[in-house]
């Protein structure tokens, strides 16, 4: 779709075709478990509706839709989407507006702007003064700026028609807007009620009950049925049964609770740790999902402020300064700001009930598990099935890897390799040439990202000759350096839980503990020795150093 005028003719005529509904429904939602993210919905649009990919009015038309047409939780589902798709439209058109209003592209409208171009454009006669308090009343934050928030507010305060369509109500991204509370009686015991696992809690409870079918999803996890799984096999098994409940977070703490706490303490998860498992899987996600509420700004972290205004999700009702000092007991590192650990860890101190679900102990999700040693006692045989690692089930991309692998050791087959890379028969393969021939031949290593690391990390670290190219002697470097660099890129997209493409200090502390590396102390100094530039943030750039370091580690791409 080229134009907004198209787009909006396909969608339109969408909505009056149910059949057409549904065919768009099945693009939107591609891995089919009825759900769908703004990260699912961005990609939508960029393949389907490119001229409609705005982060700004998706963001908006997502939250609108859910908060306040939908059930109010974090994703959209089938009954939401046609809502979803004339919210996208409604806008789009906003945007399109606030950027004619934008004269000077600064992405904020200023008074003189809104004078010269708002008020013509709504056909409003004001006075120099009725127009500075219009544009007061729209500068909610009150910076003498108004943003494209701001605007969607102020047309839905003044009922604004945008093409005949009118919303009357607003939620912005940031969920800054905050309504004075009653004055009520303070409370100073934390209880926490949800709603949005309910459903996938009650299936989960009846399959508790039933030791068959217990039994059977056991299996599911265990795939390879060695009796034992690791925290990337529960995490496929969430991803294919459980998605709602897929949140790296949260299942790294209920992965460490069980074993540590309810189980054993060993790295593994065994038959009879697996209720454990389940129920804990529900618990952390419970919390987490309280935490990402308190965090307005979605970074990760609960501020003093944050806390203090959102008292109410945990239960409690407390003046200013208790607040403040049960944020400080918060705080148990008093860096100033408040992590998922140290949330989870107060819940337990204060023994807070989750759904009436009371846990008094907690655990980092840096804290080490012991390795798993075969009892060596009497003459007894020692069950080697226990104490092996498990071998993880073969992939798509663990078979491209083995046919390149086994290229590199055969003479015959890497020259039979070169001449069908070499397409120029130069002596000389230039990335083009390698992209080209390894995305065809094996899709699973083709993404360009990988490849386009894996070709200059080949030409600066594994060659001499200064020329910018591959050369035959050259190609089982570039070959093994290509499944290295799918395994950093793979490693980087698990850790960034929350898929803006930087590590975040805390992703980074749960990326250790995944790939089973160091602990919480050593996680804050590699981490500052990481990040060059000092944002706060790791590239891929900046993590590729470090996973270069740790190659035995690093996850394949399932």
């Amino acid at each position: 779709m080229t134009t907004i005028e198209e787009a909006e003719a396909t969608i339109t005529d969408a909505l009056q075709d149910a059949g057409k509904i549904k065919k768009l429904w099945a693009q939107l939602d591609y891995n089919g478990n009825g759900i769908v993210s703004v990260a699912e919905l961005d990609k939508f649009l960029g393949e389907s509706f490119p001229v409609l990919k705005n982060q700004r009015t998706i963001i908006r038309a997502f939250k609108y839709t859910t908060l306040i047409e939908g059930d109010k939780d974090s994703w959209i589902e089938k009954y939401e989407f046609v809502n979803l798709l004339k919210n996208i439209l409604y806008f789009h058109k906003v945007y399109t507006i606030f950027n004619r209003l934008d004269s000077d592209g600064d992405h904020r409208v200023s008074f003189d702007e809104f004078k010269s171009e708002c008020l013509p454009a709504l056909g409003l006669d004001l006075s120099e003064e009725d127009a500075q308090n219009e544009f007061d009343s729209m500068d909610a934050d009150g910076h003498g700026m108004v943003l494209f928030a701001e605007l969607c507010r102020w047309f839905a305060v003044k009922k604004i028609s945008v093409d005949g369509v009118v919303l009357d109500k607003f939620t912005t991204y940031e969920s800054g807007e905050k309504t004075k509370a009653k004055k009520i009686r303070t409370d100073r015991d934390p209880n926490i009620t949800t709603k949005k696992f309910a459903k996938v809690e009650n299936k989960i409870q009846k399959l508790l009950k039933n030791k068959k079918q217990l039994r059977a999803m056991w299996r599911l996890l265990d795939i390879n049925g060695n009796g034992i799984v690791s925290l990337a096999e529960v995490d496929k098994f969430l991803l294919n049964q459980f998605a709602t409940l897929r949140t790296p977070r949260a299942v790294i703490r209920a992965f460490k609770y069980t074993t540590l706490i309810d189980g054993d303490g060993d790295e593994w998860i065994e038959a009879d740790e697996f209720p454990a498992l389940l129920r804990n899987i529900i618990y952390f996600n419970k919390i987490y999902d309280i935490f990402e509420g308190i965090d307005t700004d979605g970074d990760h972290r609960i501020s003093l402020d944050e806390f203090k205004s959102s008292t109410h999700l945990i239960g409690l009702s407390l003046p200013d300064d208790e607040a403040e000092a049960e944020f400080q007991a918060m705080d148990s590192n008093s860096g100033g700001v408040v992590l998922f650990d140290e949330f989870a860890a107060w819940c337990a101190s204060r023994k807070c009930p989750v759904d009436n679900d009371v846990r008094e102990e907690f655990v980092m999700a840096s804290a080490e598990m012991r390795r798993r040693k075969p009892k060596s006692s009497g003459g007894e045989k020692k069950k080697a099935t226990k104490t092996r690692k498990p071998k993880s089930p073969k992939s798509k991309f663990a078979k491209a890897a083995k046919a390149i692998s086994s290229r590199v050791s055969d003479k015959k087959k890497l020259k039979l390799l070169w001449r069908k890379l070499d397409r120029s028969a130069d002596g000389h393969l230039s990335l083009s040439e390698v992209a080209s021939y390894v995305s065809e031949k094996y899709p699973p290593l083709g993404r360009k990202t990988a490849l386009r690391r894996a070709y200059n990390y080949t030409v600066k670290s594994d060659t001499n000759d200064g020329n910018n190219t591959i050369e035959i002697d050259e190609l089982p470097a570039l070959l093994s350096n290509i499944i290295i660099f799918h395994k950093i890129l793979s490693t980087f997209d698990t850790i960034d839980s929350d898929n803006s493409k930087k590590i975040v200090p805390d992703e980074f502390q749960e990326g250790l503990a995944l790939l089973g590396i160091g602990n919480s102390e050593d996680g804050d100094a590699v981490f500052k020795s990481l990040d060059k530039d000092g944002s706060g943030e790791l590239t891929l750039s900046e993590f590729t150093d470090f996973a270069l370091e740790h190659k035995d580690t690093l996850l394949a791409p399932q």
